[in-house]
């Protein structure tokens, strides 16, 4: 019998423009004509930096690369264009009815996955703050919009108000409010007394060398970290935790880290990620050490969420090498006792002023008071502390302490694993270090219960 007519394809653009616009192609080639024609060559040449650019597109026109002219009309107009040029073309004979309403019930949408991030951070902290004030209930004081509660705007409030009656958010709410209630109950906390103000750090950057990561701030004296639902402890510059343990500042970029320890592997993906690419690569440099920050949009638009088959191995190859090379470099400096000990420290996020972690660890409240190293000293002791590479889908480092309780004489383990991966997308730019910690909080040592 016949076999079925294999499914069209389709190359098409969204320029996120105002307002956006759509072009659809029959193919790739097509599409980048198109786009040469109803982008590039319609920019009018008073808009255009300089003499020079300007030269510089109309050549890349007359000659047919047009990859070269839609990345310089990119960085001239600042407009971003995601780009797909191989996509199925979906027909109602692909869709059974059946597996279409089986597979719709077992959805994303269809499960209790809570509100976004930024929506859920926002209950979590301000109402973990606003349960402090000791109000009968958290609709009550969400209303009240307490004066005592500093730095959270009208529309914020706007917001929270509005997510009182998403049962999506009931959890978030319940489990803020439990936890505010418990800081003010506390016999190491507030003891009942109420705040006389509650700050709200909200979402604003770190501000100097902080190493305690502080939500709120209760009456200029109690730091408060929210934590719910994350394993988190930091995100860090490679270079800052596998070259300087965490010493001063922990930022987020810096040098790019696959540059400094893969440099061959990173070289040998971008070369196989080109090929894969085809026309588009023409605009792309011959090094990845030279794309710039248009050519890495670019670059990032054109990659699927799958690595095809060549470059899957070669991502492979990248991470084994990042992983081996940043855990030696780690353990180049984590040679002396004291300095392995103080590399736990900052890791844990313990500091020299105590501070409190208040969230919800799956089932279980997370209610902590954080020991300063001296604290710590007095009640353990630091027996090992090891890093190795573990290469698995992406580079990971993971790293264990053994710890001895001086007053049992018993051992614990504190385990956790960093993933070094690209910021905001592949190739989108430098690799960040994300720290986790693999222990249940309550498990670790220097994470007292509040009582």
């Amino acid at each position: 019998m016949p076999s079925e007519p294999s499914r069209g394809r389709v190359a098409f653009a969204v320029v996120h423009g105002d307002p956006p616009e759509v072009f659809v192609a029959e193919d790739e080639h097509v599409l980048s004509r198109v786009l040469a024609l109803e982008l590039v060559a319609g920019l009018p040449s008073t808009d255009v930096s300089s003499p020079e650019q300007l030269q510089a597109m109309r050549d890349a026109l007359l000659t047919e690369r047009w990859a070269d002219a839609l990345v310089a009309w990119i960085t001239e107009t600042d407009t971003i264009v995601d780009v797909y040029p191989d996509e199925e073309i979906w027909r109602d004979a692909d869709l059974d009815l059946d597996q279409a309403s089986l597979e719709i019930r077992v959805s994303p949408l269809f499960r209790d996955c809570g509100t976004v991030p930024s929506e859920r951070t926002e209950i979590t902290e301000i109402v973990t703050g606003l349960a402090t004030l000791g109000h009968t209930d958290v609709d009550a004081a969400v209303r009240a919009r307490p004066t005592e509660v500093a730095n959270v705007r009208p529309d914020q409030w706007e917001r929270l108000e509005r997510a009182l009656g998403d049962p999506a958010s009931q959890e978030a709410f319940e489990g803020a409010w439990q936890n505010g209630l418990a800081f003010l109950r506390a016999s190491e906390a507030l003891r009942e007394r109420r705040p006389l103000l509650v700050e709200w750090k909200g979402p604003h950057g770190v501000v100097g060398d902080q190493a305690i990561p502080v939500d709120l701030r209760i009456d200029h004296v109690f730091l408060v970290s929210c934590k719910y639902h994350s394993k988190v402890l930091m995100n860090s510059a490679p270079s800052s935790l596998f070259d300087h343990t965490l010493l001063g500042s922990r930022a987020r970029q810096g040098p790019d880290w696959y540059q400094q320890v893969a440099r061959r592997e990173l070289q040998a993906l971008y070369s196989v990620v080109c090929r894969e690419l085809g026309r588009v690569a023409s605009a792309l440099p011959a090094s990845v050490a030279e794309l710039t920050s248009a050519q890495r949009r670019l670059l990032k638009m054109n990659l699927g969420r799958r690595w095809p088959p060549e470059a899957q191995t070669a991502y492979e190859a990248l991470s084994a090498q990042v992983a081996h090379a940043s855990a030696r470099r780690w353990q180049d400096h984590l040679t002396a006792p004291a300095g392995r000990e103080v590399m736990l420290w900052r890791l844990l996020r313990i500091g020299s002023a105590p501070y409190y972690v208040l969230g919800v660890s799956g089932r279980r409240h997370v209610r902590h008071r954080i020991l300063t190293p001296w604290d710590w000293r007095q009640q353990y002791a630091l027996r090992t502390f090891e890093v190795w590479p573990d290469a698995v889908g992406q580079p990971v480092v993971r790293w264990e302490a053994t710890v001895r309780n001086r007053g049992n004489k018993a051992d614990v383990a504190v385990k956790g694993h960093v993933e070094i991966r690209w910021s905001h997308g592949r190739f989108a730019q430098a690799p960040e270090a994300k720290v986790y910690l693999d222990t249940p909080h309550h498990l670790v040592p220097g994470y007292a219960p509040l009582t």
